[in-house]
């Protein structure tokens, strides 16, 4: 009995209609339709360590809402403003029926031969007040020898591809003797820098390599250090 009273069964507190919330712009109902939206932004932003998932266009049981690019607009244009409010960063993963407006993300296309409307996945990021705010991950890359692990590690934090020559990983090297063997010997750790919209924090002028304090400081969103 203890487990069901914990599911909270009896509940009978409405859930929010996400279709009404996005859309509703009458005047005596639309800021309380804001209210209720961002109170669901900032319960899932809590809930997932300052970021989520949110679709535009999708109820949360995966039905359409049936939007067409009116629509869209306005409730793409009502997630930015409250994003702005949680003070937080909006990068569209992907969208069906949009077409390249939205500027960012994959057009994936229609889900079948009948659908019309018009969807969306965006990622809603919070940027951190201070340092130790950023999510840090710390991936371990283990592998046989000429795997490719130092190649792709090299490719992932130089932001280039390899030449088929070794020239992505010839800048993981610390040691003379593998610069002249062309393999790894030692443990390395590099780090990669994210930026609130997702996008990977490089040098902005060619061939320069910014310092892990550099890479830190750019890095809004979150940083991961990759271990091979």
């Amino acid at each position: 009995m203890d487990i069901l009273d914990s599911l909270d069964l009896e509940n009978t507190t409405p859930t929010v209609r996400l279709r009404h919330v996005l859309l509703d712009e009458v005047a005596d109902t639309a800021n309380d339709s804001i209210a209720q939206l961002n109170k669901l932004i900032g319960t899932r932003l809590d809930e997932g360590r300052n970021e989520t998932l949110f679709d535009i266009g999708l109820e949360d049981n995966g039905d359409s809402m049936g939007f067409e690019k009116k629509q869209w607009d306005v409730a793409y244009a009502r997630i930015l403003a409250i994003a702005k409010e949680q003070k937080a960063e909006v990068r569209v993963l992907m969208t069906r029926n949009v077409g390249t407006t939205v500027g960012e993300g994959v057009e994936v296309g229609p889900a079948n031969e009948k659908d019309k409307s018009l969807s969306g996945k965006v990622m809603i990021r919070r940027i951190p007040e201070e340092m130790d705010d950023v999510i840090e991950t710390r991936i371990a890359v283990v592998g046989n020898v000429d795997a490719g692990k130092s190649t792709m590690l090299g490719v992932l934090v130089k932001g280039g591809l390899d030449d088929g020559r070794g020239k992505a990983r010839v800048n993981l090297f610390r040691h003379k003797h593998e610069i002249e063997s062309g393999r790894t010997s030692s443990v390395g750790m590099e780090i990669m820098g994210f930026d609130t919209k997702g996008d990977v924090v490089a040098a902005t002028v060619p061939g320069r390599k910014l310092s892990w304090e550099e890479i830190g400081k750019r890095s809004v969103s979150r940083k991961n250090e990759l271990q091979s």
